[in-house]
């Protein structure tokens, strides 16, 4: 059989594992949320697929993707449809129909909050929402029928929905985080999505077979129910860790703590209270007093104890009170804990499970409680540490009680008796509950449990014995009934005889249903009546007897009856029926699998009869008393409790050796659940071998009590030494018990295989390393470490690297303390083993672990002195304390240091590049912005980039700091460092030429420290930044500001008195110098500039009042000294610089000469040449005295002027102190000035001297002596003195002469000059000479030379010329010349170059002038060819163009080749086309072969022509895409046309286009491909140039309409069977044919269309062809619109109905005809609309509402057609759910008829066949069904039969209870009504108690809000005396009278101040048994007839708007309520949750 998935723990008390993780769920965390707040969750939009008989697959939700659900109904209509479908059925109260129908409203409740809370975040969750409700719907409809499928399905959905409950009603956790509502919106659409599968799903089972087999619903469902707990469990995390006091505790781990482990056991708890087995309809309602009487009490009465002897019903009842608490109305409800100890069960015995579980439910009701988690953490910590199972259980109590802060909760427990533990009926539990039930006023408990001790009972308040309540006979009885009627079996009883066999069983129970059962199960096989009471008759007295009986009864012949019975009594927990085949098919003899031929169910049946049962897959005893009948039967049979655990033991051993073959390698971690639970499912017994085989071992023989082993033979061969099976079972035992209880059972497992296998076994192994992991935190450290090392060396041979690892670790963690000095034994082997965790961890990328032990490792050589190895692991272990804590933390800052001290050692630079550059993103991102390290950190790596040439890199760094300082609040510290930043920067951009940006940030700083106060701007600090501001001012030549800050600098220590300060001199001399900077910059910008000065240049140049005054004052102070000082020289320039831009020359001379005269007197002397290099200031002066001949020439002093110049040359060339390049540069300034004033006999003698000084300094060949020496060829070739130009020229020239009779580069540009004045003199010998070396250089070295094409052009005109003109040479060297030239151009520019291309038609150009050299020349001209037919540049087109006319030139020289014109022209067109067939140049060059063949005036050549447009036409036609360029040639191919006069064949053209079109349309249909439409444009724009007489828009339109209308023809008429998709296809096209006059084309199509629609009618009677043709037009013209099948019908109608008008009655007749054919073929009479259609039909052909046909001929036909379609529509009238209510009148009329002829047989036919027929017509208004079922009440009392009557009428009455309230009119009118069928029938205590329960709801204050005080006092005073009288009549009192005074005293309470009732006010002591003679009040009465009335009911808005609230209620979503409690209780993480106590745990049934 398959097995059947396990699914984890539901969220609200879970049983979850939280490790398990299904294989078909995909949970994920993202990105993809649903839509709340700014977020957005997408989901799949859910699909319907095929659905099988055994699952259904469906993709689940991703996250980011949308819910988009398919749904109709809402939520209302949902619940609406459960209110019908309650009056449609009327269920009995505890039916299992009126469970569905609650679990339904339930559900519906939930969804309700959830589509109000969802609303606000999730996308689509009204679909979803609408999709759940649909589908419920759909279920609900499958009807009672199929009760059990609904009943399962349902309880399930009702599970989820309460689930999910829990959560949506702690609204204020859900908007903390994005992840609930994530996971929250996930589990509604995983809950849509079940819902919808379940409903598809059972709609197909109940098609196909009949009915719903859910028997692998969990298999078909189990992955979409397991994803919606997952999600919720997520929820439930997510819900915790967003309280930031709870998000410290492991979520996870506390649910996996609180968890059962084993999926049957998980599985089993999971559906206690939904177990696949049903409570007898009606049984333990007469609790229902009790409950209500606990719950109500006060807070005295906290303890209920309800004690029953074995099978009095006690687990029954337990569940009947968990529905009535969950099902309560009440505003202030209980939440319900609920747990059932299940003797079969053996984990819920345990008194530790009890308090798990509880907590379990409390877990997620109570999230945000921080002190539950705390304790139950605590509770975990102790199970770790070894304590005892009593200590855990303590601290579990104490975080259950303090759980119970707020809101009313109810602990429900069934079985408490069945707790093991040594206080047998007096279990600690109930003093545990009686404890917190007293301190916690909010707390009550209902326990259930067999007798106990008299000291136990005085812990509970009230106690009830079930044994002594009559009720319980009526309960077995119900039960009995209830046996009987659901089991076939039972059909051959009579009803005579079926009342005697329940009475004679009902008497032999005496209270015990275990009894009943058996008895019932003994009579089941039997044939008749009579042998059934015989067997009765025979029964045993007990039910120890009956079980005796058929223990004995078994046949001890088969072997399985034993096994089996001793495996289930030896059981840990109930076997499934694939564990009981696996085990039978064990053979013990070889341990070997022996297949077992049957089926398992049935070897149980036969061989353990009815002791046990079958439920869910899992095998249980009918009821737990057997399991100890059968140890102590003193029969035959008798089983041995240590021989069925040794059995066990020995075959679950068996089975795994056989079956479990792929082992794994030993691992030091618990096993995976994943893992484990994928290695269970696929091994049927296995999980159970794995957690239990230990137990069974240690209970069995093979074990004594001194736990000394007695191993069989065969214990032995069949036990298994698999790993895989030691590392599940010791993973099992550490999750599954507390540590001390594992540790015991894993050190008895340990010594087996010890035992079995030796020391050396990967199994022993695997056993030692889990005991080693459990007893961890309680073992000896020096033990633990000895077993650990030698665990690790033997495992590195036996195990796999994970576990090797581990074991390495737990060495580690054991050796950690021990110091290696006194412990040296453990060197080398701590050294070993942390060497190999190294190398394993780096594999696996575990950093924090290997950081670690590297660090040890690393430690451990520093202490052995080996540093290498050391070093090389701080490397590593500083990497990855980085990815840890960072670089700031104390370890990796040490390791920082250490790693660079000795990489700076080790020279290891990249290295220290590489850790540094790190370090400072590190800082960067944690350190405050002022913090000193981040500062260096900063400017180093700055300066390391900008080292590295990463300038980006380093201005990003410096931008960012700047900024984030900038964006710091302000302090003294901050201020600063922003400056020095953006002094940086500005240094920055300045450095890297970024001017422009430099002087913004400059300027935005200065601006801003003027807005800082005075005292803040002149501080020291400041100061000298402020000077830094200047500095970078004058930098960027932006003098002003400079000048500006120096002067303010200035002025600040003049004011402060110090002058004559260091720091003043400075400033000024600072301020001077940047004012001759500033003046001179500005000049040289003036000069070199067009533009006249701007004002920003005048106040850079002007100098302030101020700055003079400052400069002549320090000036006039300084120069009283002898010497001149740079201060000096510096104010010098400043004031002169001034003088000179105000030209003020004489002035500037003046102050020049005052200087320069203290060195050089005679400056101004002519001749006179000084020595002044001896002086410190030497460069200096010669700048002033260059200055003082400018002021003197721009004063006029043209001759002073000169005679300084001069006297500086003079005095610079017989200097020998300066430097040669500085004295050059300042020759070449006198030389500049001598040309300014044309003196050039001046420059001349200059450059003469210098011809001779400079090969002297510089040398022959240096390059400042060939630049001098070509300056002065130049200046001497301007002044036409070319004979020394020449001989300049010719020195550099014959200096740069080299090998090969070529020139060095340096000698290039003079030879080129040289080589002009030789061509200007004509000296062409010697021009030829020196153009000899040029060309030769060119050709040896232009590439490198790098000679512009320009001069190469230049050169080989010129050099051709004189060999041409001048010197005459043959023809073969000019050919020579030009093959070189194209040869060498080729090598260096490649042949493809430009020049190379001018070359090579220069070279073929040559060759053409020569016939023998014509061959090459058209072979070059082809070559020019081939390259621009390969390029596409405009060089490469305008050569193309040369290239052809040359060519065809050379062709035209011979009359051989005239016609290669022709073929240039194609070959181009060719050539073109390829490239772009549509480009205006290859449209121009087809223009062009076109016109050239059309002027050859031949046929031929016009053929040709026209063909080639055509083709070309054709060719863009189909090839081209590109809408424009479509467009674009088609106008141009036209105006071809046009213009070669070639228009009949365009004609042609477009008609074949147009056909081409048609055939793809065609094609494209018949072979499915594709037509390309661009096309299209194409035909159209040419159609619009060739005819110009209508646009391309309306050529396009029509072309494409036309088109699309041909294609949806073609493709409807492909497959001839669909006729309406041809029709409706060809419709439009039939119309656009008749509007465009296209007469042969309009009739054929008719011609079809008319065919097509006749087979499509399928019509072969003869009609009007009139008639026939309208019929068909009509069709035509509706087709295309939506819902056209009723728009033909109506306008068919009505024009029959004109047709009868206009007395055209045979048109009418057969229009008739036509139409209920098409009826026919839209599905006939089937719907409501074609109903009502045959109708109007009907009447019309008959004359109603019309003419009458006067015709009797055809009026007999009409007749006739009229009567047909009239049944046929009658008949379809019984197959759907129309409006009955229609009928009211008519059926009011009828009742009333009926009734006052007394004719109550025919009337209870009559009502009873439409009360049935109210299941068929479902929407039915509840008026209409209430007033038919007082109707059908009425007249069941007037035939006699009350017992039906009361019991329809108790069905209606606690219906409309449900739906509208005890308290509605309606409900109150059928109470009383059977009030008086209960009188009438004598049946008093049953009337009392019906009007008790109206008044003791009355009495709630919040049951009768809605009714006004009149109403209110009405009721009570109506019921009161109903109650008396019924009192009056039964003689006494059904219940204690202080029960009815607590129901008076709350009325006196609802109404004391109410005159009415003071008056009537019920006085109890003064009833009085007995009534009078004749009085009839509260009896009923017959009615004299049945008048027709509404009923008081609520089908409108305010009726369902009632209906939703007590669905709230009864659901438990009382949102207010909640918010107001989380609002008391004064925090936003705690609120009061109702949960359904429920374990919600759906795990799948195991089994079949």
């Amino acid at each position: 059989m398959t097995a059947k998935p396990t699914y984890p723990s539901p969220i609200p008390n879970g049983n979850s594992n939280s490790f398990y993780q299904a294989t078909n769920v995909s949970v994920t965390n993202g990105s993809h949320s649903p839509t709340f707040e700014s977020h957005e969750l997408r989901v799949q939009k859910l699909s319907r697929q095929n659905t099988g008989e055994s699952s259904i697959m469906r993709p689940f939700f991703g996250r980011s993707t949308s819910v988009a659900f398919e749904g109709r109904g809402t939520i209302h209509d949902f619940l609406q449809t459960l209110k019908n479908e309650r009056f449609r059925y009327m269920p009995h109260d505890g039916s299992n129909w009126d469970k569905v129908l609650k679990w339904a409203e339930n559900i519906g409740g939930v969804v309700l909050l959830s589509h109000g809370v969802l609303d606000e975040f999730m996308l689509n969750s009204a679909d979803a929402t609408r999709l759940i409700c649909d589908s419920c719907i759909s279920l609900i409809r499958m009807g009672s029928s199929h009760i059990k499928a609904l009943l399962k399905v349902f309880s399930v959905f009702h599970k989820m929905a309460f689930a999910m409950s829990v959560f949506l009603r702690q609204k204020h956790l859900i908007k903390l985080t994005s992840d609930v509502r994530r996971e929250l919106a996930h589990a509604y659409s995983v809950l849509a999505h079940l819902t919808l599968d379940v409903n598809d799903y059972s709609k197909i089972k109940a098609i196909r077979h009949g009915s719903v087999d859910l028997s692998d619903f969990d298999v078909s469902f189990g992955s979409s129910i397991e994803s919606f707990y997952v999600h919720l469990e997520h929820v439930s995390t997510s819900m915790w860790t967003s309280q930031q006091h709870c998000a410290k505790f492991d979520i996870h781990a506390i649910r996996d703590f609180l968890s059962p482990q084993d999926s049957v056991v998980k599985n089993i708890m999971s559906n206690q209270l939904y177990a696949d087995f049903h409570r007898a309809e009606f049984t333990c309602e007469w609790f229902g007093p009790h409950l209500k009487t606990f719950t109500k009490g006060n807070h005295g009465n906290n303890v209920f104890l309800v004690t029953g002897g074995a099978a009095t019903g006690k687990t029954v009842l337990a569940r009947w009170i968990y529905e009535k608490l969950q099902a309560s109305i009440d505003d202030d409800r209980y939440d319900v804990l609920s747990f059932s100890v299940d003797t079969k069960v053996r984990y819920t015995t345990s008194s530790l499970t009890l308090i798990k579980s509880l907590l379990l439910q409390v877990l997620d009701r109570k999230i945000g409680h921080e002190h539950i988690l705390s304790h139950i953490a605590q509770a975990m910590e102790l199970s770790a540490n070894g304590k005892t199972a009593n200590q855990v259980e303590e601290a579990l109590w104490a975080a259950l009680e303090a759980s119970f802060d707020y809101g009313k909760t109810m602990i429900l427990i069934d079985g408490l008796d069945q707790l093991s533990g040594v206080r047998i009926g007096n279990p600690p539990q109930l003093e545990h509950l009686d404890r917190i039930s007293k301190t916690r006023s909010n707390v009550k408990a209902i326990v259930l449990s067999r007798p106990v001790s008299d000291k136990a009972s005085k812990h509970a308040q009230t106690t009830l014995v079930l044994e002594s309540q009559e009720e319980l006979a009526v309960d077995i009885r119900y039960y009995i009934e209830h046996f009987i009627s659901s089991h076939h079996d039972f059909q051959y009883l009579k009803d005579n005889e079926r009342h005697e066999v329940v009475q004679k069983i009902l008497q032999g129970a005496h209270g015990s249903y275990l009894w009943a059962e058996l008895q019932l199960q003994s009579i089941k096989h039997e044939k008749s009546g009579e042998a059934a009471l015989k067997v009765c008759q025979t029964a045993p007295k007990t039910s120890e007897e009956f079980l005796d009986r058929i223990i004995n009864a078994l046949d001890m012949k088969r072997l399985e009856t034993k096994h089996i019975l001793s495996w289930v009594v030896a059981a840990e927990r109930p076997l499934t029926l694939k564990e009981i085949r696996a085990l039978l098919e064990v053979d013990l003899d070889g341990c070997a699998y022996r297949p077992l031929s049957g089926d398992v169910e049935t070897i149980i049946q036969q061989s353990c009869g009815t002791l046990l049962v079958i439920r869910d897959g899992l095998i249980y005893f009918r009821h737990p008393t057997i399991r100890e009948r059968l140890m102590s039967n003193p029969g035959k049979l008798v089983i041995d409790l240590k021989e069925a655990h040794r059995e066990l033991t020995i075959r679950s051993m068996a089975y795994v050796k056989i079956h479990v073959y792929n082992d794994v390698d030993p691992q030091s971690d618990l096993a995976d659940t994943n893992e484990i639970t994928s290695q269970f499912n696929k091994y049927q017994l296995f999980e159970y071998a794995t957690r239990y085989w230990i137990l069974h071992f240690r209970s069995s023989s093979l074990c004594d009590k001194d736990g000394n082993f007695n191993l069989s033979t065969s214990f032995k061969i069949c036990f298994s030494n698999a790993v895989r099976l030691a590392l599940f079972e010791g993973s099992c035992l550490a999750r599954q018990y507390i540590a001390s209880d594992a540790e015991k059972l894993q050190n008895l497992a340990y010594n087996v295989r010890k035992t079995l296998f030796g020391e050396h076994s990967a199994a022993v192994l695997q056993s030692l390393i889990l005991e080693l992991r459990i007893g961890q935190k309680f073992k000896d450290t020096n033990v633990l470490g000895h077993y650990s090392f030698d665990a690790w060396k033997i495992s590195r041979h036996v195990c796999g690297t994970a576990v090797v690892q581990a074991l390495a670790e737990a060495f580690i963690e054991y050796t950690v303390s021990l110091q290696i000095s006194k412990h040296t034994e453990f060197a080398s082997r701590k050294e070993e083993v942390l060497q190999y965790l190294i190398g394993v961890l780096k594999t696996d990328h575990h950093e924090a672990k290997q950081t670690r032990y590297m660090r040890m490792l690393a430690d451990l050589y520093i202490e052995i002195n080996q540093v290498e190895k050391a070093v090389s692991i701080y490397r590593e272990i500083y990497t990855l304390r980085l990815k840890v804590f960072g670089h700031l933390h104390e370890e990796t800052h040490e390791l920082y240091l250490l790693l660079i001290s000795h990489l700076k050692t080790l020279s290891r630079h990249e290295e220290i590049m590489e850790i540094t550059l790190e370090y400072h993103e590190y800082l960067e991102e944690t350190l405050s912005i002022t913090d000193e390290r981040r500062i260096k950190s900063t400017m180093a790596i700055i300066q390391l980039y900008e080292e590295r040439k990463e300038l980006f890199k380093a201005e990003e760094i410096l931008i960012r700091y700047w900024k984030a300082v900038s964006s710091e609040v302000v302090t003294t510290r901050v201020t600063e460092l922003k400056i020095d930043f953006a002094l940086k920067y500005s240094q920055f951009l300045l450095k890297y030429s970024r001017k422009e940006e430099s002087e913004v940030i400059l300027r935005g700083l200065w601006t801003e420290i003027q807005s800082y106060s005075y005292e803040s701007r002149f501080e020291s600090t400041m100061v000298k930044r402020i000077q830094t501001i200047a500095s970078y001012f004058s930098q960027l030549e932006i003098f002003t500001m400079s000048r500006s800050i120096y002067q303010s600098l200035y002025e600040y220590y003049e004011r402060t008195e110090q002058r004559t300060s260091t720091e003043c001199i400075t400033i000024v001399k600072t301020l001077a110098e940047t004012i001759t900077r500033s003046i001179s910059q500005t000049t040289k910008t003036s000069s070199s500039s067009t533009t006249t000065t701007t004002k920003s240049i005048e106040e850079s140049t002007t100098i302030t009042k101020e700055e003079k005054s400052t400069l002549l004052e320090v000036f006039e102070s300084s120069m009283s000294s002898t010497e001149i000082s740079s201060t000096t020289i510096s104010i010098c320039k400043a004031l002169c610089s001034t003088y000179i831009k105000e030209e003020r020359y004489l002035e500037a001379c003046e102050i020049y000469h005052r200087v320069i005269s203290k060195v050089w007197e005679s400056i101004e002397i002519t001749s006179v040449s000084v020595e002044i290099t001896e002086h410190q200031f030497s460069t200096e002066i010669f700048e002033l005295a260059f200055s003082l001949a400018y002021c003197r020439f721009e004063a006029l002093q043209i001759e002073v002027a000169e005679t300084i110049y001069w006297n500086i040359f003079r005095s610079l060339i017989s200097s020998h102190g300066l430097e040669h390049h500085y004295l050059l540069k300042k020759i070449k300034v006198v030389i500049e000035f001598f040309e300014k004033i044309y003196k050039y006999e001046r420059v001349i003698e200059i450059y003469r001297e210098l011809f001779v000084w400079m090969p002297i300094c510089f040398g022959k060949t240096h390059r400042d002596t060939i630049t001098i020496l070509f300056a002065f060829a130049r200046v001497c070739f301007r002044m036409r003195l070319y004979k020394e130009a020449a001989t300049a020229c010719y020195y550099i020239y014959s200096c740069f002469q080299i090998a090969h009779g070529c020139l060095h580069i340096d000698g290039w540009e003079a030879a080129l000059l040289l080589v002009r004045i030789y061509e200007m003199e004509g000296k062409w010998e010697s021009a030829y000479e020196v153009y000899g070396y040029i060309w030769r250089t060119f050709v040896r070295f232009g590439d490198s030379y790098e000679i512009d094409v320009k001069v190469v052009e230049s050169i080989y005109s010129k050099y051709t010329f004189i060999l041409q003109e001048k010197k005459m040479v043959e023809y073969a060297l000019i050919l020579q010349i030009a093959r070189e030239y194209r040869e060498t151009c080729k090598k260096f520019y490649g042949h493809r170059h430009e020049l190379t291309i001018k070359a090579t038609l220069e070279y073929a150009y040559i060759c053409s002038r020569r016939e023998e050299h014509h061959a090459e020349s058209i072979t070059l001209y082809n070559e020019v060819i081939q390259y621009c037919k390969e390029t596409k540049t405009e060089f490469s087109s305008k050569t193309m163009h040369t290239c052809r006319t040359s060519l065809a030139k050379v062709y035209s020289s011979s009359t051989t080749t005239v016609t290669k014109a022709v073929e240039l022209y194609k070959e181009e067109y060719e050539m073109k086309r390829r490239t772009e067939r549509t480009s205006k140049e290859t449209i121009s060059t087809l223009r062009s072969l076109v016109t050239t063949y059309k002027k050859q005036s031949t046929a031929e050549s016009t053929t040709v022509a026209t063909q080639t447009l055509k083709s070309s036409v054709m060719e863009i036609f189909h090839e081209e895409r590109h809408s424009e360029k479509l467009i674009e040639s088609a106008k141009s191919m036209a105006s071809i046309y046009k213009e070669c006069g070639y228009t009949e064949q365009a004609t042609t053209v477009i008609q074949e286009m147009r056909t081409k079109v048609i055939e793809e349309v065609r094609k494209s249909v018949t072979q499915s491909t594709k037509v390309d439409q661009k096309s299209y444009i194409f035909l159209a724009s040419f159609q619009e140039n060739i005819s110009e007489s209508r646009s391309f828009s309306h050529v396009m339109a029509e072309l494409r309409s036309e088109i699309m209308m041909y294609e949806s023809y073609f493709n409807a008429t492909k497959t001839q069977t669909d006729f309406h998709s041809i029709i409706r296809s060809g419709s439009r096209l039939y119309f656009h044919l008749e509007k465009t006059q296209r007469k042969t084309e309009f009739v054929k199509i008719e011609q079809e269309m008319t065919q097509y629609f006749m087979k499509y009618l399928k019509f072969n009677r003869t009609v009007k062809e009139s008639v026939l043709h309208f019929f068909f037009r009509l069709y035509l013209e509706e087709c295309t619109k939506l819902s056209y099948e009723n728009i033909v019908v109506e306008r068919a109608i009505r024009t029959i109905y004109t047709y009868t008008k206009t007395a055209k009655f045979s048109e009418a007749h057969d229009l008739a005809l036509l139409t209920d054919r098409y009826i026919h073929l839209q599905g006939g009479f089937r719907s409501e609309f074609y109903i009502r259609a045959g109708f109007d039909i009907a009447k019309y052909l008959v004359g109603i509402g019309t003419n009458r046909c006067g015709d009797e001929k055809l009026y007999g036909a009409m007749l006739e057609l009229s009567r047909t379609v009239l049944l046929e529509a009658l008949e379809g009238l019984e197959k759907i759910d129309m409006k009955l209510d229609e009928l009211s009148d008519l059926l009011a009329d009828i009742v009333r008829l009926l009734s006052e002829q007394k004719k109550y047989e025919d009337l209870e036919r009559i009502l009873q066949t439409i009360w049935r027929t109210r299941t068929i017509h479902a929407n039915l208004p509840s008026s209409l069904v209430l007033w038919l079922g007082r109707c059908l009440i009425q007249t069941l009392a007037c035939l006699n039969k009350f017992t039906s009557a009361i019991h329809l009428c108790h069905d209606i009455r606690y219906n409309l209870a449900h739906v509208r309230g005890p308290l509605d009119k309606s409900t109150l009118e059928f109470t009383v009504l059977l009030s008086e069928l209960y009188v009438e029938t004598k049946r008093y205590k049953d009337a009392m108690s019906l009007h008790s329960e109206v008044l003791t709801v009355l009495g709630e204050p919040y049951q009768s809000n809605s009714l006004s005080p009149q109403e209110r006092l009405h009721i009570a005073t109506t019921h009161t005396e109903l109650l008396k009288k019924a009192y009056q009549r039964n003689g006494k009192l059904d219940k204690s009278p202080q029960h009815y005074y607590d129901i008076f005293t709350a009325l006196d309470q609802r109404f004391g101040g109410e005159k009415g009732w003071a008056e009537r006010k019920p006085q109890l002591e003064k009833w009085t048994p007995g009534v009078k003679e004749g009085d009839k009040e509260g009896m009923w009465k017959r009615p004299g007839k049945f008048e027709w009335r509404i009923e008081s009911g609520e089908d409108g808005e305010a009726g369902l708007k009632g209906w939703e609230e007590l669905v709230r209620k009864r659901s438990g979503n009382w949102a207010g309520f909640f918010e107001r409690t989380h609002l008391e209780n004064g925090n936003g993480t705690n609120g009061k949750v109702n949960g359904n106590g429920v374990q919600h745990v759906h795990a799948a049934k195991v089994g079949a």
